[in-house]
């Protein structure tokens, strides 16, 4: 019985504390001579996440551009962790060894790091909100 009750408390524990990353985050970039690059993730209550990148480029240079990534993310002390789930499109966003966390002094914004560069350019923070 102490087994379980104790299982309970860090499964509840953990829940609880997972909650403070779920919700949307955002990023809107505008370099100089191009247009907008828009960055959405969201992570869900269900452990699963959606991440999108919408790049404007000037209409003379070609049509947007949109990246996508879908898959799973888990929460270890206080970073979370990417699992992707790819499928080989063309678009899609790779985020294996992909890690986030809070900024320590902006709690509201995620910053990210990855053992490899980063192709897609999130080497922003994305605002929750």
């Amino acid at each position: 019985m102490k087994t379980f009750i104790l299982n309970l408390f860090f499964f509840f524990s953990i829940t609880i504390y997972s909650q403070e990353f779920v919700g949307e985050y955002s990023y809107k970039s505008e370099p100089v001579n191009a247009g907008p690059i828009i960055y959405n993730l969201k992570l869900n209550e269900d452990f699963r996440y959606e991440i999108n990148i919408h790049r404007r480029i000037n209409r003379e240079l070609g049509p947007d551009e949109y990246f996508k990534g879908v898959g799973t993310w888990k929460q270890v002390n206080n970073k979370i962790i990417f699992y992707p789930e790819l499928c080989g499109e063309k678009n899609e966003i790779d985020m294996t060894s992909v890690t986030a966390r809070f900024d320590i002094k902006k709690k509201d914004e995620l910053l990210f790091y990855s053992k490899r560069k980063m192709s897609w350019g999130l080497n922003v923070g994305m605002k929750k909100g």
